[in-house]
């Protein structure tokens, strides 16, 4: 008697959609983020208990930079390695601001330490290589971002494809992540104001969102029928 043998042949496939983390301190259990700012009128202060941060240039020379930096381990963010990112934006609550002024982002190459950055040291006996940290050794030479500080009680975003790659390349263990700094780079008087990560209020931290994909295997296929005589033991091999 004849019988069929039923095959599938399977097609493996991949297919992506496009997911959004935000990672915020204190918000859906994250607790990645640090943040600190320098200041160069206190030059060997340590500011992390800071409930707010600055990004400030005054006439006087005086400047304040702001170092932050969010944990994008899976573990912490929940994005894989393998992920490709397409987008992000880094936005902050500013309370107060002199004007409108563009302010910047850069990333840093060093391994600052949150209760031990000031001015003049990134952790306990290093120095920047120069003072406040805009030196080539101490953030890169490219901008990964900037923004427009005007008004108060708003949310200012900085974002940028540098910033894509820099996020990349930390997801994908390429660069080591030791976050952003954050200065006016100007000697024109410029000051703004933000929340920070220690700042009361959850919901108006700093926040990072990244939009990425993931690649999905997936098996498709079509079934094939066989008319004929088979034993146990045949084997059939596409």
């Amino acid at each position: 008697m004849k019988k069929l043998l039923f095959l599938l042949f399977l097609f493996v496939t991949t297919n992506s959609f496009a997911l959004v983390s935000t990672l915020q301190q204190g918000t859906d259990s994250y607790t990645g983020c640090k943040e600190v700012e320098v200041y160069e009128n206190q030059a060997t202060t340590n500011q992390d208990a800071d409930l707010t941060f600055e990004i400030n240039r005054y006439t006087n020379l005086e400047g304040r930079n702001t170092l932050i930096k969010f944990d994008l381990t899976e573990s912490a963010s929940g994005i894989p390695a393998n992920a490709t990112i397409s987008g992000v934006t880094i936005s902050a609550y500013m309370t107060a601001t002199g004007g409108s002024a563009t302010k910047y982002a850069r990333r840093v190459l060093r391994d600052w330490a949150e209760d031990q950055a000031t001015w003049t040291i990134y952790s306990t006996g290093n120095n920047w290589a120069t003072a406040g940290g805009r030196n080539d050794l101490d953030t890169s030479s490219t901008q990964s971002a900037s923004a427009v500080t005007a008004g108060a009680n708003a949310w200012v975003a900085f974002t940028n494809a540098q910033l894509v790659t820099d996020v990349q390349n930390f997801v994908d263990g390429t660069w080591d992540n030791y976050g952003w700094w954050f200065s006016a780079e100007t000697t024109a008087t410029t000051y703004a104001v933000f929340n920070g990560v220690r700042f009361g209020t959850a919901s108006l931290r700093p926040k990072i969102a990244i939009t990425y994909t993931v690649p999905e295997a997936v098996a498709s296929g079509d079934p094939l029928f066989i008319e004929g005589d088979f034993v146990a033991g045949d084997l059939f091999v596409n």
